[in-house]
């Protein structure tokens, strides 16, 4: 304990010497562990934490349909029966769908949001009961009419009074009997998406929806959690849900047309979302690391150069006694009061950072739990953190003190570095082309979506937002129609309305679901597609350019139009008017009926338009010409100059006459809609360009601090180079040299190293349609620049060497 006090007193005595560069180094070190233990503890909030008052959340895992690329969270019951019977690495599985409904609460209408759950929901969870009892797990009694509440909603509407189990809530016409109130923690499976009370999937669906509980119970699609048998793995469940999938394909064709039965981790309403959340966080975790490392190196470099200052001083204490080992104890002294110092003030600030990032859109949609600001795993992290900035830091000039006699400690002239300091720098500048190139390949990404053409005139175009109340069931087919052109012809009759148009989808607002359609033509194939259901108006409305044909009659339920993606996928040309197309029996036309739409006929082909991300590629799509859910669907497309504002009280003039089951929820402009949806790519390109500049200076600098330390080694070579005629050119081109000799090996790996990782982010991400050696070229240019001013300042510094000043010291 004495020599450590003893190392450390004369650690600090050494870094009070040089303030400036004491302080230089503790901030690079705080900067980069505050990024690194902020995005880990995002990480850990956004992808580790399980759902609460669950019982062995570890072993919960989703249960979805993929084909590859298309995925759905959801699964129809008699899958899930399936499942529940045949998979041995799956004790259970359970399902829920929510409903946003209105709820009578004591004669008080109450906005809620349902959890609608099959009948092995709370005990497949493992749920506790707050009081009372949780809804019946025999599925023999899931037609009785109770209910669950969330225990903030039964705070909130029944003031925690116990007095509450046996009353009664009505919904939709039925009432039901409230049982329980689940325990505190519990807020439901999905994170983000938290239920304020909970009803059997059978008793709903008979009283509240009509639907037969035998159709419901098979047909209707909920999300399905399932729990991991003892002893396997999700891998394992993946493996025997795959062959699953192959088994039950003939029993179950129209649910796994092209499909397969899949496990998850992220439980979550947009699972999807989740595991996008996760990625980018985990590449940033990455990247943070990444840019603690090139701090590290730098600060080990910062301290190799003030070694040698120190060579005389060094040298003196070993000709006292001290051991090389001795001497290296005290530098990693040294080195570990600067990386402790910056890791405690990077824990610190990373409170600050986490809060403003939570403030960026990078993670919109994403549901934060409650979290300590430092919790165990945090503290862990930034423990293996500073073991690594440490071990970086302390081996330079360990093995500079090696490499090194004592007499040639005491002299001032040197050839340049040892090789491990070669192979720090040659690290530092790859790292640096690493983390630029997919700052470039982002930034192309986005140059390119925002010159992409998202196939529509997005200028003037609003889209009203809608949502059914609960208090009435969809019309049917002529009503639906009648009402549409009563509320179109009252919005064409406002000033600067040109356009309207019905669907259950709008650009930049909501994407499609995605399905397998079958093309038919001379060789069938599958497609998996965006489909959508639309009226003719609504190409109108948003101006889509047509390539073949035109837009069905309204009444006509049989006719689609397809995207130029999907008609070339299917036919290899455009001019399909005429030819036919097959849907699976899950593509429902209405409602909760499960109604095939097989077989179609092509009506028209419109060009590729871009639904969701701009950043992304565009999925052939389908648009369906069919009554829609819910009167007119969930958005009216409105063209035009005219007012928000005026739109709104329009609609919901009209509706509160005509369907007032119906409301608007909001009005949003498309192109703001898209600003808003892209604002998540824009940050995360700023962050990862701000991060790639933040690595290559540092990198630049690090060749700076090595390429200066060569010269001041060379100092005598370069000063008799200069007695004996060099000129200026001669001296600056000799450092220039120097500086490449050491800066493009650095280089060269860097870039052969990014080849490898853009392949790989480009997969992760989906960024398709940008290549990599227009990134990799970006990053050549940028860092070779960078490196080049910093190699050009030192070389300048050689031309001003005095000859005989340094030949008479020497």
């Amino acid at each position: 304990m004495s020599k450590l006090l003893s190392d450390l007193r004369y650690a600090a005595r050494i870094h009070r010497r040089t303030p400036a560069q004491t302080l230089t180094a503790i901030i690079m070190i705080a900067v980069a562990s505050a990024f690194a233990a902020a995005f880990f503890r995002i990480y850990n909030n956004v992808a580790l934490q399980p759902p609460a008052g669950v019982e062995a959340p570890g072993e919960l895992v989703g249960i979805g349909l993929s084909d590859g690329d298309a995925f759905d969270p959801r699964l129809p019951g008699r899958l899930q029966s399936a499942i529940a019977a045949r998979a041995a690495t799956i004790d259970a599985v359970a399902g829920v769908v929510y409903v946003d409904d209105r709820l009578s609460v004591a004669g008080a209408l109450v906005r809620a949001r349902t959890g609608v759950v099959s009948s092995d929901y709370f005990d497949g969870l493992g749920v506790e009961m707050h009081i009372g009892r949780g809804l019946p797990s025999d599925p023999s009694g899931a037609a009785e009419h109770v209910a669950v509440l969330d225990y903030r909603f039964w705070e909130r509407h029944f003031d925690s009074n116990p007095a509450a189990l046996g009353q009664r809530l009505e919904i939709g016409g039925a009432t039901f009997t409230i049982i329980g109130v689940a325990d505190t923690d519990f807020r439901g499976m999905h994170r983000g998406t938290n239920a304020d009370v909970w009803f059997p999937l059978e008793a709903f669906a008979a009283s509240v929806w009509n639907a037969s509980v035998d159709v419901i119970r098979d047909n209707f699609r909920t999300y399905a959690v399932g729990r991991l048998a003892s002893g396997h793995t999700i891998g394992d469940a993946g493996s025997e849900l795959g062959a699953l999938s192959e088994t039950l394909r003939g029993e179950f064709r129209d649910d796994l047309l092209g499909l397969q039965l899949i496990p998850f981790e992220h439980l979550a309403y947009d699972p999807m979302r989740y595991a996008d959340a996760a990625l980018q966080v985990r590449w940033l975790v990455g990247a943070s690391v990444l840019l603690a490392v090139v701090a590290a190196s730098n600060l080990g470099l910062f301290l190799l150069a003030r070694g040698a200052r120190r060579r005389r001083e060094l040298a003196i204490r070993v000709s006292l006694g001290a051991t090389t080992s001795r001497l290296a104890r005290q530098l990693l002294t040294e080195s570990s009061v600067l990386v402790v110092t910056g890791i405690a003030l990077g824990l610190l600030a990373q409170a600050w950072l986490v809060e403003l990032i939570r403030g960026l859109p990078l993670l919109d949609g994403i549901a934060w739990l409650s979290s300590p600001a430092v919790d165990g795993r945090l503290v862990a992290f930034c423990a293996a953190l500073a073991l690594v900035v440490l071990a970086v830091v302390g081996a330079v000039p360990a093995a500079n003190l090696s490499r090194r006699s004592i007499a040639q400690r005491a002299r001032s002239t040197g050839s340049g570095l040892p090789g491990s300091q070669r192979i720090v720098v040659a690290a530092q500048i790859g790292i640096a082309a690493v983390v630029l190139s997919i700052a470039a390949l982002f930034g192309l990404n986005q140059l390119r979506a925002a010159l992409d053409d998202p196939g529509y005139d997005k200028e003037n175009v609003k889209v009203v937002m809608l949502r059914p109340t609960g208090d009435e069931r969809p019309p049917d087919a002529a009503s639906v129609l009648t009402r549409r052109q009563a509320l179109q012809q009252r919005l064409l009759a406002i000033p600067g309305v040109d356009a309207v148009g019905f669907g259950n989808v709008a650009p930049g607002v909501l994407s499609p679901d995605t399905y397998l359609v079958e093309a038919v033509a001379a060789a069938p194939v599958e497609i998996a597609s965006q489909v959508a259901r639309v009226n003719p108006g609504w190409y109108h409305a948003l101006q889509a350019r047509w390539l073949a044909g035109g837009a069905p009659a309204p009444e006509d339920d049989d006719a689609v139009v397809v995207s130029r993606r999907f008609a070339e996928r299917a036919w290899g040309r455009l001019d399909v008017v005429g030819e036919t197309l097959r849907a699976p029996a899950r593509h429902s036309r209405a409602g909760g009926a499960v109604e095939g739409l097989s077989p179609l006929r092509v009506a028209g082909v419109v060009d590729d338009i871009t639904f969701a991300d701009a950043s992304g590629s565009t999925a052939p799509a389908v648009f369906v010409n069919a009554t829609l859910p819910y009167d007119f669907g969930a958005f009216i497309v409105v063209r035009g100059p005219a007012k928000a504002r005026d739109v709104e009280l329009a609609v919901s003039d009209e509706l509160a006459r005509g369907a007032p089951a119906i409301e608007v929820t909001g009005v949003t402009a498309v192109a703001e809609a898209v600003d808003r949806l892209t604002a998540p790519d824009r940050v995360r390109t700023a962050m990862s360009g701000i991060a790639a500049a933040f690595v290559a200076l540092m990198a630049a600098l690090g060749l700076f601090g090595a390429l200066r330390l060569v010269l001041e080694s060379a100092r005598f070579e370069l000063a008799l180079r200069a007695a004996i005629g060099a000129d200026t050119n001669a001296l600056r081109s000799h450092a220039i040299g120097r500086g490449v000799v050491l800066g493009l090996p650095g280089l060269l790996l860097g870039l052969l190293v990014s080849a490898l990782v853009l392949g790989v982010v480009r997969r992760e991400f989906e960024l398709w349609q940008v290549g990599i050696v227009p990134a990799l070229a970006v990053c050549a240019l940028l860092l070779g620049l960078l490196m080049s001013v910093f190699v050009w300042r030192v070389a300048a510094r050689a031309t001003r060497i005095e000859p005989s000043s340094v030949l008479r010291s020497e």
